[in-house]
């Protein structure tokens, strides 16, 4: 397909907007002050094969672990297998995701009877049961005692929803009537989504939306890349700890190394502390997203939120450390305390390239 620029960022632009009312719905309707008035959640659309192609602007640390959900909801739940009104609730950070408190409700959009697009969005909900209020315990020692964990599951199927799944769940939470509301928020949020990528389907046909959503991601693979030969060539390196895990004050070392060579980018936690006792363990997904975080707003903030960004950075997470962690660790809190520090390493590592920047 030849590409028209203008039409690509045209398209790129009504796709964005897109998911910024998915966004808009979601915290305008949702009943917990997670949501509705801290913002802590973010919602995209992706192609038929889970890869994102716009993101609104929300939760940076999102950009990293929608995708990743997506993905593996998606090799459980394979296109031949989801219908019209159908959407797959998940929150278990293990199948990819951050912590319990984050619920990512993923749902198809179907032109007559072919696969269009997905659109997801992923909320901070206010309480999924464990040991304290809120499921963020801090003295936490497996993932058991920070709430339920909810596997990839039809929440909705052909537009009926699963009431006696919502019934177990709210069962097991604090917050039931937060929870219930915010899970039809979330579900709201998804029709939306659904309904506009229809109309932007009836404007364009199936096909050209679908070609234009692939070049959206090569547009923003090309342009990282490009981005990326302004910064020298090298490998750089950076480390830095925790303060303690919540159960011991032990040091936690955190390092990277960031090789650049000819447009693509490495970055590499080997040398990283092994999983701790306490519940700062970072998921792949939560590493993913703090690198793709600081790569963009170094090399191009102003660089579209799309699978290319994941093409052209490799992150390597050795298993059993603090950045890849094993079941059943506890993650509750990597979100907000390792998250941030995952985040610092990787950017003082780029500082070496470029300090200006």
């Amino acid at each position: 397909m030849k590409t028209n620029p203008v039409a690509l960022e045209v398209l790129r632009n009504a796709l964005q907007s897109v998911a910024e009312e998915m966004g808009v719905t979601l915290t305008r309707t949702a009943l917990s002050p997670n949501i509705k008035d801290r913002r802590d959640c973010s919602t995209a659309i992706y192609t038929p094969a889970g890869d994102l192609v716009a993101q609104a602007e929300h939760i940076p640390l999102h950009l990293g672990l929608m995708p990743t959900v997506v993905k593996k909801v998606l090799e459980i739940f394979p296109p031949e297998n989801l219908a019209p009104g159908d959407a797959v609730m998940i929150n278990d950070p293990y199948v990819s995701g951050s912590h319990l408190p984050d619920v990512c409700v993923i749902s198809p959009v179907f032109a007559g009877n072919r696969l269009l697009a997905i659109v997801a969005n992923l909320a901070h909900h206010v309480d999924m049961g464990g040991s304290v209020p809120g499921s963020m315990s801090t003295s936490a020692t497996e993932i058991f005692q920070e709430g339920i964990r909810i596997p990839p599951v039809k929440i909705s199927s052909r537009g009926q929803i699963n009431a006696d799944i919502l019934k177990v769940l709210a069962h097991n939470v604090r917050t039931a009537d937060e929870f219930y509301a915010d899970i039809q928020a979330q579900l709201s949020a998804n029709q939306v989504g659904c309904k506009r990528l229809l109309e932007l389907e009836q404007k364009t046909g199936s096909e050209t939306l679908k070609e234009y959503m692939e070049e959206i991601i090569n547009y923003t693979e090309r342009r990282l890349r490009a981005a990326l030969k302004d910064i020298p060539d090298g490998t750089y390196q950076f480390a830095d700890y925790l303060e303690g895990d919540g159960i011991s004050s032990d040091l936690i070392k955190i390092t990277a190394s960031v090789r650049i060579d000819g447009g693509g980018i490495q970055v590499d936690f080997t040398g990283t502390s092994p999983q701790v006792k306490g519940p700062v363990n970072a998921t792949r997904g939560v590493a993913l997203a703090c690198v793709f975080f600081a790569v963009k707003a170094v090399a191009d903030p102003e660089l579209p939120a799309s699978e290319g960004v994941a093409r052209v950075v490799e992150v390597i997470t050795p298993a059993g450390t603090l950045v890849a962690p094993c079941f059943p660790a506890p993650v509750a809190h990597a979100n907000i305390n390792t998250a941030q520090r995952i985040t610092d390493v990787v950017l003082g590592a780029l500082a070496q390239a470029v300090p200006h920047r």
